[in-house]
């Protein structure tokens, strides 16, 4: 009987993987919810796999690894080990895709890094229909999902006809003494506050 028979772990409603980074007491672990069937095996394959040590908790239907630096070798060792029922095209490739990207201890070992890159490319190479992607060769680069669907450019104001709305010219003060950037050549707002600075001196000369 295949380690997949033995136990199975459902995904989200939206197909994403039921694993998360749990703080117990002083310390954080990765818990993996969502379990049935046989958790000891599921725990033991963790084990061998990770070298590390776990828990598991009957009660809730979970499964705990030590270690929260094992997140990403956790989810992809779930997607290529095919216990996960009702798993997204999109979650597989994520998580697949996160642990070639890992750096500094978060870095996952040579050998599974080649693993997870043959899975990555055979998943693509399977893809059919619509929003397919072609088969990554053996030389080519992974290409991450942000590289292949880029951010939408930021609103730019345009005019009716389409083209771009032309930058407005500022225009600076012929008068020296203005520091005011928003004067633009109109009445100055220097000889305007002067003036009025004037009109109320002569009104308190002539009233006092």
């Amino acid at each position: 009987m295949s380690s997949s028979q033995k136990y199975h772990v459902r995904a989200t409603k939206k197909g994403r993987l039921p694993v998360a980074i749990a703080k117990r007491k002083h310390k954080k672990v990765v818990e993996i919810t969502r379990c049935s069937g046989d958790l000891a095996a599921l725990l033991k394959d963790l084990q061998r796999v990770l070298g590390t040590g776990g828990t598991v908790r009957a009660e809730s239907g979970s499964v705990e690894l030590q270690g929260e630096r094992h997140l990403s070798r956790v989810c992809a060792w779930l997607v290529q080990s095919g216990c996960v029922k009702g798993l997204s095209k999109e979650s597989r490739e994520a998580s697949l895709s996160a642990l070639l990207r890992g750096k500094g201890k978060r870095a996952a070992p040579t050998a599974a890094k080649e693993r997870a890159l043959a899975a990555l490319r055979k998943l693509r190479a399977g893809n059919s229909g619509r929003g397919a992607t072609k088969s990554v060769g053996d030389d080519a680069p992974v290409v991450t999902r942000r590289e292949r669907d880029p951010r939408k450019p930021r609103h730019v104001a345009r005019n009716e006809d389409g083209t771009r709305k032309a930058v407005r010219e500022v225009k600076l003060c012929p008068n020296v003494h203005c520091n005011w950037f928003y004067c633009g050549g109109a009445p100055c707002f220097v000889d305007i506050v002067a003036a009025q600075v004037r009109d109320i001196i002569y009104l308190i000369h002539w009233n006092v």
